[in-house]
């Protein structure tokens, strides 16, 4: 647990005694509820994802590879070409994308690794049936 307070920032003034919590997003939940309002979350559509289906072991999970023995898989990506990764373990150049179960590279026609989020993008749309 650690200790807030919620400070006024036109007065720098704290609005409420100091109060505990286990982190930032709990500690505005608890100010909130103390004030008689409750934060309720909506779901968001996420129709803008592209699947990843490997072709060789029809897994799910795709992994960023860069320069050295570094890897980071890919948790969703969207038709911008903007990636969530789960934990980064590098910050080199990527080299590829591959299969996070088989290893299977996803390659460009001249057989070329893919290093790029955008060519990920459209090699998903083309190769991977999308929902």
């Amino acid at each position: 647990m650690k200790q807030f307070e919620i400070i006024e920032i036109s007065s720098g003034v704290p609005i409420d005694e100091p109060f505990l919590a286990t982190d930032k997003e709990q500690a505005l939940e608890v100010m909130l509820e103390q004030r008689g309002f409750r934060v309720k979350e909506i779901p968001v559509d996420n129709d803008d994802t592209v699947t990843f289906i490997c072709p060789e072991c029809k897994g799910t999970r795709m992994e960023c590879c860069e320069d050295g023995p570094y890897c980071s898989e890919i948790t969703t990506l969207d038709e911008e070409g903007d990636f969530d990764y789960g934990p980064i373990h590098a910050s080199g150049m990527v080299e590829s994308y591959q299969c996070l179960n088989c290893g299977y590279v996803l390659a460009n026609e001249d057989s070329s690794s893919i290093d790029d989020g955008m060519e990920v993008v459209e090699w998903c749309k083309e190769n991977c049936e999308q929902d």
